[in-house]
């Protein structure tokens, strides 16, 4: 606990008569302070030995031949050498830094870039001053020169007085940097983590247009740690304005004739179409293979009603059919909607059916009118299934494409398109 300590064996083992370390403390305060108190020792019956403490920390059982004394080690005669620490003090917890010193604060000097030493001496050399500065000017390009005494990770930089439409070459390329540019700015750097070595040369070429004085601004350099570099500009330039007519085209070429498409892109092919949509895909076809630029203008597509008949000798519980030839809009009306059936459509396929068990008596008439977008006279019934109150699928087959016939049927001069036996439409 933090006042007492105690040692036993499960095992019944001892500790051979002896001198030497019992056990050690690990303790909060002034070790040297310690003093043990209240002590019991005993021996392997259970028996109290002789006991006494000697010099605070020392435990003497039985008879003692060390006249001198203990130090605080329990070092017979000792001068307390054997358990002290860096610092001298017996039994103490101080122990030298990674620097060499007892007890220190360890490597806290920071270098430059951030890193520790127990010495200045021992951080690294920091890197000379960057410069960056303008070299060459020829027509629409001017050099960027770049003089670093350290590797260059990335950069950054302004130029003001003209407008950057590009930038390329130079030791940049050559590292494999992506380099991108706006009007102003020119960002250049590695996804690989490549870097520009030490040294003097063209850093990237800068294409532009305008003439005036062009100076570079807001440079940012960094090294591949991330850390920035100290960078000093060089001086402007004059760039002389040689267009005689002073007439450029969208690209910056004196007298050029590249112009801008109707997406604003210079020299680009995008054109207007009959739409008036620039790079659009011109008019849609409509359903009857004309075209228009808007789909409201497109004739409207025929249609009309279709009367779905049956002939059945059988009450009809539910029906579901296909009609081919034209799009179905709705369903509806007949002998399906009297007896209460629940009738959906598609586009394709008619259901109906009753919720509540009724059925459509057996005889003939119309079943369900539908409205239908196409020529209504194309319209053919299809997939036909009937079924009567108890499920059973009813023997039925289409006549005339638009009559269903139930069972057996007594009209052998077919039936017209009005589901009449023999009927003349």
């Amino acid at each position: 606990s933090s006042t007492t300590v105690i040692g036993f064996s499960l095992s019944g083992a001892t500790i051979p008569a002896g001198a030497g370390v019992l056990v050690v403390l690990e303790v909060e305060g002034d070790a040297g302070a310690a003093c043990l108190a209240d002590l019991v020792i005993s021996d392997a019956n259970g028996t109290a030995l002789d006991a006494e403490v000697d010099g605070c920390t020392t435990i003497v059982i039985g008879g003692d031949d060390c006249p001198e004394g203990y130090d605080e080690c329990g070092v017979c005669g000792g001068d307390n050498s054997s358990c002290a620490d860096c610092a001298g003090v017996p039994n103490g917890d101080a122990t030298e830094d990674e620097c060499g010193v007892c007890d220190g604060p360890g490597a806290n000097v920071e270098c430059w870039d951030g890193s520790y030493e127990c010495d200045a001496a021992d951080c690294s050399d920091e890197p000379g001053v960057t410069t960056l500065s303008f070299g060459a000017v020829s027509d629409g390009s001017l050099e960027v020169y770049l003089s670093n005494d350290a590797p260059v990770a990335g950069f950054q930089f302004n130029i003001s007085g003209i407008t950057i439409t590009g930038a390329s070459g130079g030791s940049a390329e050559a590292a494999g940097f992506m380099v991108s540019t706006s009007a102003t700015t020119v960002i250049g750097f590695s996804l690989s983590g490549a870097t520009i070595p030490s040294g003097d040369g063209v850093l990237v070429n800068v294409s532009f247009t305008g003439s005036g004085e062009a100076c570079l601004s807001d440079a940012v350099l960094s090294d591949s740690s991330g850390n920035a570099l100290d960078t000093e500009l060089g001086d402007c330039v004059t760039i002389e304005d040689d267009c005689a007519s002073g007439v450029y085209d969208c690209a910056g070429v004196c007298d050029g004739d590249a112009v801008d498409d109707c997406a604003g892109d210079c020299g680009g092919s995008a054109e207007v179409d009959e739409c008036g949509d620039c790079n659009g895909d011109g008019a849609d076809m409509c359903w009857d293979g004309s075209y228009e630029c808007n789909a409201a203008d497109c004739p409207d597509m025929p249609g009309g009603s279709v009367e779905v008949n049956y002939d059945s000798d059988a009450d009809i519980a539910g029906f579901q059919f296909n009609v081919e030839g034209v799009t179905i809009l709705s369903a509806g009306g007949g002998a399906a909607e009297a007896a209460g059936f629940m009738i959906s459509a598609s586009s394709t396929t008619v259901i109906g059916f009753s919720l509540s068990g009724a059925t459509i008596p057996a005889g003939s008439g119309v079943l369900v009118v539908l409205e239908v977008e196409g020529d209504a006279g194309a319209a053919c019934l299809a997939d036909l299934v009937i079924s009567d109150s108890s499920g059973n699928s009813l023997d039925a087959e289409v006549d005339g494409c638009t009559t269903i016939v139930v069972g057996g049927d007594d009209c052998s001069e077919g039936y017209d398109e009005c589901g009449v036996c023999g009927g003349d439409n």
